[in-house]
């Protein structure tokens, strides 16, 4: 018997079919799989008698049990015969096998093989372990020179520089109960960084699936809380987070929720409620930053896979968050100073709640989340609550300033008393923890931009990265606080927890009054002049607020569709409106900066109820009800109070001689407002006495005769003091001449618009717009084409519309529909026979011809007295440009030539006849009827 090669050769061989096979052990989930792979190799690999090391194998077999083979076989052919082991060849083979394994030289071989692959295996751990170790020391030492700041989780998994192999080490279930002795607070830390390290190294899924998991878990928490290994643990979470299922990270996700509570509970930490500032870069701090991030991210990353799990899961994570979210500190702090909540630091990672957002984005979390709320966490929107009244400065006060925010009109434009401390919220990524930026908070509360100001350059340069004052971390909280019940507020579940009882108030507070506490805020904070930073600004925040309201019909119903809250809405436009004419004669005279916020807030508030208006609910609320006290101080309708301030806002700009663009931009957003309303039967029917259509005209006649007196730029003449005032009066005269437009959305209105006498350059403004294919506005549910019908119900309307162009478009791109196909139909496939009598493609442009031909005034103003041309020759690539002639390609086809110059003869004449019909049945009188058919019927029968 042979013995077998050199231990190192084995080695070797070894190694290289473990190289071979590395993808595949590697994408097995865990040890047992991985096994199976091996034990199923030669049945799943082609290559499997190609390889080298069993090739040595299939060698030594021979080479040991060659001759024992050959005796028993000869054996057996002399007692049975060449014959009968032929016929059982099975048999015979089995027969043989089971001598073999019985003999000697078997039993020696196997023994000899055991001892020679127990050397080989041995010495391949003991070189994958010390290459695991050098490893790991030079992994410590990155771990030192990296940042504190630094928030990176690599991959630190045993293929990376192994000289073993390229492929994943497998943990048995043993070594990780062993580790997770190790872990134990018992042990040295040096010990216990070695076990994490380890189960670093290895797979998630075999570490948390092991058996002892109550006891790995309670040593992992203790870990979390020290300072020196709550990185090596973090890395292990988020490794875990990554790649495992929501079964088994639910629960570190839990130790991670605990761990923060317990640190905040023993902590203690606050901070000043003035300008001091808190350092997040402290030790302490930044080791809670780092577990709140983590624990941010899973919840952003969780709800995409969350709903494949069963509903416990779900509930654990969010529960585990509603508790931390819960915690207050027991013990108040003393004199002026706040405590540090957990909520604070979440804010600064992820101000706009983003998590949230993510959380009642589907009806599977939705339906937890409001029941955990309802049941256990109401404090949750409590506090949120809380914040937002402490933000309010009008919640402090009376019940009568709440509900009159023009009462407290002197308070909220004094400079001095805001704060804004928003601009260190603007930084790239998710979240806001990061640098000022280049914007910052003075002394006093103002909001300062830099490059503005000067006199604050210096202050900007000596602020350092990660210094937060407490007004930051108040407002921070204000924000998440604010995004957070604005998305509970949009469902019935949600609005089902109100009212809420809060600290310092004697009564809960009903959702009406958490409506009006927010219009409040947007009254009382001004909006900034940089696009960037209003995003963060109060007034901004409760707008998007409120505007998800408006598209909500259970939600605006119940939350703005209130008296109270209109009469709120409307108290600064009353307020107004009981000034002295002179008064707003010039909005930019004296308090600057102060009038300029109350415009801010008035083009906001005409924002919000424009959105109101837009619906039904909301309409009726402005022409039915009496919910507003007037300027005498009775009540009456919305309406009328728009209209009255609309119209003298459109006076003061007739009046003066030169308006600020700000002023335009509120009397356009109050004049978009009333255009919700007259753009209804109903709503016209209100506002007709005052008299809206002959204003907007007459400053839109002012507005062009400015434009038209602005002179040509000359490149040597001296650039004007404000460039952008001509494009600001073009903008303000495009804005009136759409306001004028949008009287044509009823048959009324279009007759209200020919008495202005800008009926021909408002319907070319519409076909300007129509042949951009803009949409009318952001709150119309109706496009151009019902314009265009009402105006084409008029004979001053049907020549407007044909001077400008519009039916000629009309007409052209009808027939590019129908003789010249579409641009985007694909030619990979011929188009199928069309089996309707106006094909798909055409529906759009035939509803066009009917709206356009839905009365007898257009169709006797573009084909009444009119002849066709009827000519003998007509070009293939001529094409129709009046009514006349679209009537004589598609109707009249009583010639060869007409035929041969259509492409698709049948369905474009097919569709012609199905259109006049429609111009037919326009005229109600009979002697147009009577015209119309003669002419017809004398075109059919007249000879080719």
């Amino acid at each position: 018997m042979s013995e077998p090669s050199a231990d190192d050769d084995m080695g070797f061989l070894l190694k290289e079919l473990l190289r071979s096979i590395s993808d595949k052990i590697t994408a097995a989930p865990s040890t047992g799989s991985a096994e199976e792979v091996l034990l199923h190799l030669e049945e799943t690999d082609k290559n499997f008698h190609n390889y080298d090391f069993v090739k040595y194998l299939r060698g030594y077999v021979e080479s040991s049990l060659g001759t024992v083979v050959e005796h028993e076989t000869k054996t057996l052919i002399r007692g049975d015969g060449q014959h009968a082991i032929d016929s059982h060849l099975e048999a015979f083979t089995h027969a043989v096998t089971q001598k073999t394994r019985g003999s000697a030289e078997y039993q020696q071989m196997m023994q000899t093989l055991k001892n020679s692959m127990s050397l080989v295996v041995e010495s391949l751990i003991k070189n994958c372990e010390e290459d695991q170790r050098q490893k790991e020391v030079l992994v410590q030492e990155k771990q030192h020179i990296q940042s504190s700041s630094q928030y990176n989780y690599n991959d630190n998994c045993s293929d990376s520089d192994s000289s073993f192999n390229q492929s994943y080490t497998f943990i048995r279930q043993e070594q990780v109960q062993a580790l997770a002795e190790q872990l134990d607070p018992s042990w040295p830390k040096q010990v216990r960084w070695e076990a994490l390290q380890a189960l670093c190294s290895a797979p998630p899924s075999d570490v948390l699936s092991c058996e002892n998991g109550s006891s790995l878990h309670k040593h992992l928490a203790a870990a979390l809380a020290d300072p020196d290994l709550s990185d090596a643990v973090l890395h292990f979470f988020a490794k875990s987070f990554s790649s495992s299922p929501l079964k088994m990270t639910r629960e570190l996700y839990t130790i991670l929720a605990r761990s923060v509570e317990s640190t905040f509970l023993s902590h203690n930490f606050s901070f000043a409620a003035g300008s001091a500032a808190i350092d997040v870069t402290t030790p302490e701090i930044s080791r809670l930053l780092k577990q709140i991030r983590l624990m941010n991210d899973f919840q952003k990353e969780v709800t995409a896979f969350w709903i494949r799990h069963p509903e416990k899961y779900m509930e654990d994570v969010i529960e585990s968050t509603f508790s931390l979210l819960s915690f207050h500190p027991k013990h108040t702090p003393p004199g002026t100073e706040k405590a540090l909540e957990p909520a604070h630091l979440l804010a600064l990672l992820d101000v706009r709640a983003t998590w949230f957002k993510k959380w009642m984005h589907g009806g599977y979390s939705r339906t937890v989340v409001l029941r955990l709320l309802q049941n256990k966490y109401k404090s949750v929107i409590a506090a949120a609550l809380q914040q937002c009244l402490h933000y309010s400065p009008s919640s402090e006060g009376s019940p009568a300033e709440a509900k009159h925010p023009g009462s407290v009109e002197s308070r909220r434009l004094d400079p001095s008393k805001r704060q804004h401390p928003r601009a260190w919220l603007l930084c790239p990524g998710s979240g806001c923890l990061g640098t000022a930026g280049s914007t910052l908070n003075t002394d006093n509360g103002t909001y300062i931009t830099a490059g503005c100001k000067d006199a604050v350059k210096e202050e900007h340069r000596s602020a350092q990265w990660g210094l937060y004052s407490g007004q930051q971390l108040e407002y921070a909280l204000f924000v998440h606080s604010l995004c957070l019940l604005g998305k509970v507020l949009l469902y019935k579940n949600g609005r089902r927890l109100f009212p809420i009882k809060v600290r310092k108030r004697k009564d809960p507070v009903s959702l009406t009054e958490l409506v009006i506490i927010l219009i409040n805020i947007m009254y009382q904070q001004p909006r900034c002049d940089s696009p960037a930073t209003d995003s963060l600004s109060p007034s901004g925040l409760v707008t998007e607020v409120l505007w998800m309201m408006c598209e909500r019909k259970e939600c605006a119903e119940e939350c703005l569709y209130q008296t109270a809250v209109m009469e709120v809405l409307l108290a600064p436009v009353t307020a107004q409106l009981s000034r002295p004419q002179a008064a707003i004669a010039d909005p930019f005279c004296g308090f600057q900066a102060a009038v300029k916020s109350s415009a801010a807030s008035l083009t906001l508030i005409a924002d919000v109820l424009a959105r109101i208006a837009s619906a039904d609910g909301g309409l009726s609320l402005f022409l039915c009800e009496r919910n507003v006290v007037g300027v005498r101080s009775e009540r009456t309708f919305a309406a009328h109070v728009l209209a009255q301030f609309t119209t003298r806002l459109l006076g003061e700009e007739l009046s003066s001689p030169s308006q600020h663009a700000v002023s335009r931009t509120l009397c356009g957003a109050f004049i978009f407002v009333c255009r919700q309303i007259y753009n209804t039967c109903e709503g016209l029917q209100v506002l007709q006495p005052y008299g809206l259509h002959r204003a907007i005209a007459a400053a839109w006649r002012k507005a062009s005769s400015y434009s038209e007196r602005v002179l040509t730029p000359d490149p040597g003449a001296v650039a004007p003091a404000s460039p952008q005032e001509p494009h600001s009066l073009t903008m303000w005269e495009e804005t009136l001449l759409d306001n004028l437009l949008n009287f044509a959305a009823t048959p009324k209105g279009v007759l209200l618009l020919q008495q202005t006498g800008a009926i021909n350059e408002s319907v070319s403004h519409m076909f300007s717009r129509f042949a951009k294919k803009l949409q009318v506005s952001r709150c119309e549910k109706f496009g151009y084409g019902v314009m265009m019908t009402q105006v084409a119900a008029t004979a001053p309307g049907v020549v407007a519309l044909h001077k400008s162009g519009f039916v000629q478009a009309l007409i052209v791109e009808l027939w590019s529909v129908l003789e010249c196909s579409s641009e985007d139909v694909g030619v990979a496939r011929p188009q199928p026979t069309p089996t309707e009598p106006i094909d798909r493609s055409c529906l759009k442009s035939f509803l066009s011809l009917v709206n356009l031909l839905s009365s007898s005034h257009s169709v006797w103003e573009l084909l009444g007295q009119k002849s066709l041309a009827n000519r003998t020759e007509y070009s293939l690539r001529e094409v129709p440009s009046s009514m006349p002639d679209l009537m004589d390609r598609l109707v009249a086809v009583n010639s060869e030539a007409k035929m041969n110059s259509l492409f698709r003869y049948e369905q474009s004449h097919t569709f012609g006849l199905s259109g006049a019909p429609l111009a037919r049945s326009s005229f109600h009188q009979p002697a147009p009827v009577t015209i119309l058919r003669l002419h017809y019927l004398h075109l059919l029968l007249s000879p080719s």
